[in-house]
């Protein structure tokens, strides 16, 4: 049995071979290609579930699958997605009346 030092060596001893050769072996002929679109680090997956860990410890487990995707989207996102509160705080009073008596009509830009 031959031994290969990396994946790239095995891919051209494979496509070396004739085609007929490769078409009795298909799937060991996709085997590499798959290799080799791998990524080789999966920071960006780990920490993903980091965050997801930290949430749900904080959420206490409690909340719905619906809700916690929503926030771990949110929390990975959160400098992208700052909220303009001005508006987010007008937008709350003018929802119905009672808030607008309650809050009345201040000037929430401060």
């Amino acid at each position: 049995m031959p031994q290969f030092e990396s994946v790239a060596r095995l891919m051209q001893t494979l496509f070396d071979k004739p085609p007929a050769v490769c078409m009795m072996f298909p799937e060991t002929v996709k085997l590499p290609n798959l290799l080799m679109v791998v990524p080789a680090s999966s920071a960006t997956a780990e920490r993903s579930f980091s965050c997801l860990r930290r949430l749900k410890t904080w959420l206490n487990s409690t909340a719905t699958q619906a809700r916690l995707n929503s926030v771990a989207i949110l929390n990975r996102y959160r400098r992208q997605m700052e909220p303009d509160i001005p508006r987010v705080l007008a937008e709350f009073v003018g929802l119905n009346d009672i808030r607008r008596k309650i809050f009345g009509f201040a000037n929430f830009n401060a």
